[in-house]
C-alpha cells in the first residue's frame, strides 16, 4: 500500500521524461551543446525531469519507510 504521496508522481515523471528523451533521437531537431554534451533543447529539459523524478522518489520512499515503521511501532 502507498502511503506516502507523490510516490506514484514521481515514478511517472521518471517514464515519461525517459520516453521524451529517447523520443528525441528520432525527431530531427536543433542540437545545443552544453558541458560537452550535444542533445535537443527537449532531452536536456528531460534530462533535468528525469533527475527531480529520481530525488523526489528517494525522498518518498525514506518517508514511506518512515510512515510503516510509525505503523508497525505505534
Amino acid at each position: 500500500r502507498v502511503l506516502a504521496h507523490g510516490l506514484i508522481f514521481s515514478i511517472y515523471l521518471i517514464f515519461s521524461s525517459l520516453e521524451r528523451f529517447l523520443l528525441e533521437f528520432i525527431r530531427i531537431n536543433d542540437r545545443y551543446t552544453y558541458f560537452g554534451i550535444t542533445l535537443s533543447q527537449s532531452q536536456f529539459i528531460a534530462l533535468i525531469l528525469m533527475l527531480v523524478g529520481v530525488v523526489l522518489l528517494v525522498f518518498m520512499l525514506m518517508e514511506q519507510r518512515r510512515l510503516v515503521q510509525e505503523q508497525a511501532g505505534g
